[in-house]
Protein backbone atom coordinates (compact mmCIF):
# COMPACT_ATOMS: atom_id res chain seq x y z
CA UNK A 1 0.00 0.00 0.00
CA UNK A 2 2.98 2.13 0.83
CA UNK A 3 4.09 2.51 -2.28
CA UNK A 4 1.07 2.73 -4.80
CA UNK A 5 1.04 5.78 -2.33
CA UNK A 6 4.35 7.05 -3.82
CA UNK A 7 6.64 5.94 -0.55
CA UNK A 8 9.96 4.20 -1.81
CA UNK A 9 13.17 2.84 0.32
CA UNK A 10 15.57 5.16 2.28
CA UNK A 11 17.90 4.47 5.16
CA UNK A 12 15.91 6.20 7.56
CA UNK A 13 11.78 6.86 7.76
CA UNK A 14 10.92 10.28 6.43
CA UNK A 15 7.40 10.66 6.39
CA UNK A 16 7.82 14.00 4.57
CA UNK A 17 9.94 12.67 1.45
CA UNK A 18 7.88 9.36 1.85
CA UNK A 19 10.60 7.09 2.77
CA UNK A 20 10.49 4.11 4.60
CA UNK A 21 13.41 1.95 6.21
CA UNK A 22 11.19 -1.20 6.27
CA UNK A 23 10.20 -1.58 2.51
CA UNK A 24 12.86 -4.51 1.87
CA UNK A 25 12.41 -7.90 0.50
CA UNK A 26 11.48 -10.30 2.96
CA UNK A 27 14.80 -12.34 1.76
CA UNK A 28 18.12 -10.40 0.81
CA UNK A 29 18.04 -10.34 -2.76
CA UNK A 30 15.04 -12.11 -3.82
CA UNK A 31 13.12 -8.95 -5.94
CA UNK A 32 11.44 -11.94 -8.50
CA UNK A 33 8.13 -11.58 -6.37
CA UNK A 34 8.00 -7.82 -6.13
CA UNK A 35 7.73 -7.19 -10.06
CA UNK A 36 6.70 -4.23 -10.99
CA UNK A 37 7.81 -2.63 -7.53
CA UNK A 38 10.96 -3.97 -7.40
CA UNK A 39 12.80 -0.13 -7.47
CA UNK A 40 10.67 1.24 -4.70
CA UNK A 41 12.53 -1.43 -2.35
CA UNK A 42 15.73 -1.32 -0.68
CA UNK A 43 18.37 -4.47 -1.23
CA UNK A 44 19.21 -5.62 1.97
CA UNK A 45 17.01 -8.57 4.23
CA UNK A 46 13.79 -6.70 6.16
CA UNK A 47 15.17 -7.56 9.41
CA UNK A 48 13.76 -10.05 11.28
CA UNK A 49 11.94 -8.56 14.58
CA UNK A 50 9.56 -6.52 11.76
CA UNK A 51 9.64 -10.63 10.37
CA UNK A 52 7.88 -11.21 13.45
CA UNK A 53 5.92 -8.54 13.68
CA UNK A 54 4.12 -10.01 10.14
CA UNK A 55 3.75 -13.22 11.73
CA UNK A 56 2.17 -12.23 14.67
CA UNK A 57 -0.52 -10.38 12.36
CA UNK A 58 -1.18 -13.61 10.48
CA UNK A 59 -1.51 -15.76 13.70
CA UNK A 60 -3.98 -13.28 14.99
CA UNK A 61 -6.44 -13.83 12.34
CA UNK A 62 -8.68 -16.67 13.77
CA UNK A 63 -9.39 -14.97 16.43
CA UNK A 64 -9.48 -11.69 14.51
CA UNK A 65 -12.11 -13.82 13.02
CA UNK A 66 -13.81 -15.24 15.83
CA UNK A 67 -14.86 -12.22 17.37
CA UNK A 68 -16.31 -10.91 13.54
CA UNK A 69 -18.44 -13.63 13.78
CA UNK A 70 -16.70 -16.23 11.29
CA UNK A 71 -15.57 -19.40 12.00
CA UNK A 72 -12.84 -21.82 10.77
CA UNK A 73 -13.89 -25.16 9.05
CA UNK A 74 -11.46 -27.41 7.67
CA UNK A 75 -11.51 -28.07 3.62
CA UNK A 76 -13.80 -30.63 1.99
CA UNK A 77 -13.16 -32.54 -0.95
CA UNK A 78 -15.82 -32.40 -3.82
CA UNK A 79 -17.32 -36.15 -1.71
CA UNK A 80 -17.71 -33.91 1.35
CA UNK A 81 -15.01 -35.57 3.40
CA UNK A 82 -12.25 -33.67 5.01
CA UNK A 83 -8.92 -33.66 2.61
CA UNK A 84 -6.12 -34.65 4.16
CA UNK A 85 -3.71 -33.92 1.42
CA UNK A 86 -3.29 -31.46 -1.03
CA UNK A 87 -4.82 -32.59 -4.89
CA UNK A 88 -2.33 -33.63 -7.05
Amino acid sequence: QKIIDGWRYGPKTDKKNKLHECLLPWRKGDLVQYTGFAEHLGIEELPEEEKEKDRAAVREIPTILKHAGYTIVGARSRGGRPQTSAPK
